[in-house]
Order: C-alpha cells, then sequence, then structure tokens
C-alpha cells in the first residue's frame, strides 16, 4: 500500500513539474506567466506563476533557470510561496531538472 500511495504521489508531481516545465518552452528572460495543473481526481490542483531568470546554454542542453510560486486560497486569503529549479529541453520537450528545490514542496520523493 506504501508502495502504491508513493507510486502515485510520483505521479502527481511529475504532471505539475511537467507543466510548470512546459510553461517556459517558448519564454524569455524576465517573462511572466501563469501555470496550473488540473488532475484527473481534482484534490491537489496546483497553480501560480512562473517567471525565468536566465538562459544557460552548453553543448550539451539547453536549460532555463526559474521561479514558479504555488498559489492557495485566494483575494486576501491569497498565499504565494516562491521556488527556484530548471528546467532543460530534452530534444522533445522542456523537463524539470533538478531535485534539491523540490524536495521542500515533494519532500515524499526522499
Amino acid at each position: 500500500l506504501d508502495a502504491t500511495t508513493d507510486y502515485i504521489v510520483r505521479r502527481r508531481q511529475q504532471a505539475e513539474q511537467d507543466a510548470i516545465a512546459g510553461e517556459v518552452a517558448s519564454m524569455a528572460i524576465g517573462d511572466r506567466r501563469p501555470w496550473e495543473i488540473r488532475h484527473d481526481i481534482p484534490i491537489g490542483n496546483e497553480h501560480g506563476e512562473v517567471q525565468v531568470t536566465r538562459v544557460i546554454t552548453t553543448p550539451l542542453a539547453s536549460c532555463k533557470e526559474l521561479l514558479f510560486s504555488v498559489d492557495s486560497g485566494s483575494g486576501d486569503e491569497l498565499k504565494r510561496t516562491w521556488y527556484s529549479t530548471q528546467a532543460c529541453h530534452d530534444g522533445r520537450c522542456w523537463k524539470w531538472a533538478l531535485a534539491e528545490p523540490a524536495v521542500e514542496r515533494w519532500g515524499s520523493l526522499q
């Protein structure tokens, strides 16, 4: 049961990470835009904002450093928590590149 629960949590977290990384594909440094994820089971749908802060181009990969928020509540109760990470182009799409910034948010991956 624990392994199944961990698998489901990892799949949902990967979907969130893919949604955020997918937004940066056409973004330039300084661009900001909203992101959101709609899960099949709507519990835990997330949204926020993503901003590209740096482009990193090497012979091995094209990556972007980004800040993203996860918003909860609305109006006067809005709480926006910011995180940083990197996303890289894998030849087909943009994918989440770092584990460390995710540890606090997605701790069950450890």
